[in-house]
């Protein structure tokens, strides 16, 4: 193995001053995603328990199609009505929702901010969580990646 890997180790270049740059760059790279993904987490966590409760219909799909790769791709964004205050509201979210995710009529429980009842946040809608997660993951990967560099490089 070591005569496909300088020193047996995947992650290093052979050289100690670029073994150095790898190790610098991927322990920085970790930090800056995992700092990211608790960001992210801290975010989605304030959402939780965001403003007042209310109950919302979804009164319209906006279609958005998306070409990449020679394909295109059908996304829903709800148009939500809730009512506040005596106040009846009509909201686009920008939630780029798969076909069949939400329905026109469907009822849905919402947290809405009272100081501006334009901003909306569905219950239930953990999509941030997945990202948090997937940020701090990676970030980990990389941590793990540049501690394998750098105690390897040690032995």
């Amino acid at each position: 193995m070591s005569a496909v890997f300088p020193n047996g180790n995947p992650f290093s270049t052979g050289s100690a001053d670029m073994d150095h740059v790898v190790f610098a760059g991927c322990l920085l790279l970790a930090a800056g995603l995992i700092f990211y993904g608790i960001c992210l987490l801290l975010f989605a966590l304030s959402r939780k328990n965001y403003g007042k409760a209310a109950e919302g219909i979804v009164a319209d799909l906006v279609k958005t199609t998306k070409r990449e790769y020679e394909r295109a791709y059908e996304r829903f964004d709800p148009v939500i009505e809730y009512s506040m205050n005596g106040n009846t509201y009509r909201v686009k979210l920008p939630l780029k929702a798969e076909p069949g995710v939400y329905h026109i009529g469907e009822r849905l429980p919402l947290r809405v901010s009272e100081k501006r009842p334009s901003r909306v946040y569905i219950v239930g809608d953990d999509r941030r969580f997945v990202r948090a997660y997937s940020m701090i993951g990676i970030g980990l990967l990389f941590l793990a990646i540049a501690l394998s560099n750098y105690f390897k490089g040690k032995s």
